[in-house]
């Protein structure tokens, strides 16, 4: 594959000069996942950072119940192990392929030895490492101080790119159960449940891999713990 127009597709290297994206092309290792390939596992050497190409990547950990929680999902033209390629601890969760999966691997001594040159990548990364930092607190904040309902709100509102101001129309978000389970750290049965709760108060509608989103500003005042502006809005 010609990977230099793959890479100028990644924010972090969009603004490289011909010949420096040229240099980056140049070190990348062009690998494929099947979908539920393990890419890396938590605990693993960081030997290289990902830029995916084609496909989807879960970022999960394990929680509390024995489950998992995906803290990230990871879209083309992100990228993703870069943290402890920088830091050269191990892995802080496992990459696990979503569907049939391509990426572009760039191994730790180059990349090291690259951004040492190129402070400008280097800055990019560590801004979106710290875009990282707070998803991954406020995934914290919500495991401890929300109730499942407002979490499992909150990630449909999320997955839905419903925020202040969206407008009322419906929209739907493809997800199936027991990646929701994982979003919110709950076990399947417990999102039943809550999704059944949506259901009974004509908020959404559910199906085989999909919720329907019917009244997305009540639904964000449930994510956003207000009683106040819900039942206002009912």
């Amino acid at each position: 594959m010609d990977k230099a127009p793959a890479l100028l597709k990644v924010p972090i290297f969009s603004t490289l000069e011909p010949k420096h994206l040229a240099t980056v092309a140049e070190m990348t290792h062009h690998q494929h996942y099947r979908k539920g390939q393990i890419i890396f596992y938590r605990g693993d050497p960081g030997n290289a950072m990902y830029i995916l190409i084609r496909g989807s990547v879960m970022m999960t950990l394990p929680s509390e119940t024995g489950s998992e929680v995906i803290v990230a999902l990871v879209r083309p033209g992100d990228h993703f192990g870069e943290l402890a390629v920088l830091d050269g601890g191990p892995r802080y969760v496992t990459a696990v392929a979503e569907e049939p999966t391509e990426v572009l691997a760039i191994y730790r001594d180059r990349l090291v030895a690259f951004l040492r040159d190129h402070s400008d990548v280097a800055l990019q990364i560590t801004l979106s490492l710290c875009l990282r930092l707070r998803h991954v607190t406020e995934l914290l904040a919500d495991m401890a101080f929300l109730d499942l309902l407002c979490r499992l709100a909150k990630r449909l509102c999320q997955l839905a790119d419903i925020r202040q101001g969206t407008s009322v129309a419906a929209s739907e978000v493809h997800v199936g159960q027991e990646a929701l389970a994982e979003m919110v750290g709950a076990t399947r049965e417990a999102v039943n449940k809550q999704l059944a709760k949506l259901r009974e108060m004509g908020l959404i509608e559910t199906g085989r891999g999909y919720v329907r989103i019917l009244r997305p500003v009540r639904l964000r005042a449930i994510a956003l713990g207000s009683v106040t502006d819900f039942t206002l809005s009912t």
